[in-house]
């Protein structure tokens, strides 16, 4: 008798924590609104880098010229934007989209923290040889728009 009233209190107890603990229910929440985004690092296929000023006017250095098939950009997302949404453009957030190719996509910690975009813009795409690209990008629940700009990029074709 005594094992079974054992038996019963470790069932009832296992039941209690299933019950409070959720055993593998998955809470989830709506992604974190896109709060702000930055370009971080521009560079091209010949390894010539630079970053990218953290105050305004967001600029690259002016001593470097970028040449090669592509030019490659850093961009950090803070918030969770929609991806379908995100796009290079020239000069302002109402210009010209490039055709670019992600190269990759990294979320650093959790969606909320951000996210690390590096993408690959062709140099044939640029008109001129002095660069300004605007980022612009919507978040992923509403929330409206945000853009980003990097000027004084010096291309050579």
């Amino acid at each position: 008798m005594k094992k079974l009233t054992y038996f019963m209190a470790f069932v009832l107890m296992l039941g209690v924590c299933l019950i409070n603990y959720g055993g593998t229910v998955a809470y989830a929440k709506p992604a974190p609104q896109l709060s702000s985004m930055q370009v971080e690092a521009v560079w091209d296929d010949e390894n010539n880098y630079s970053t990218v000023s953290t105050s305004y006017p967001y600029s690259v250095n002016s001593n470097i010229t970028f040449r090669g098939k592509n030019l490659y950009l850093l961009t950090k997302f803070v918030g969770y934007p929609n991806w379908a949404t995100v796009f290079y453009r020239d000069n302002t957030s109402n210009g010209r989209a490039f055709k670019c190719t992600t190269i990759q996509r990294e979320m650093i910690g959790n969606p909320a923290t951000g996210w690390y975009q590096t993408v690959a813009i062709p140099i044939s795409e640029f008109s001129g040889s002095y660069q300004n690209i605007c980022v612009t990008a919507f978040s992923a629940n509403g929330g409206g728009s945000k853009y980003t700009r990097v000027s004084n990029i010096h291309v050579q074709k």
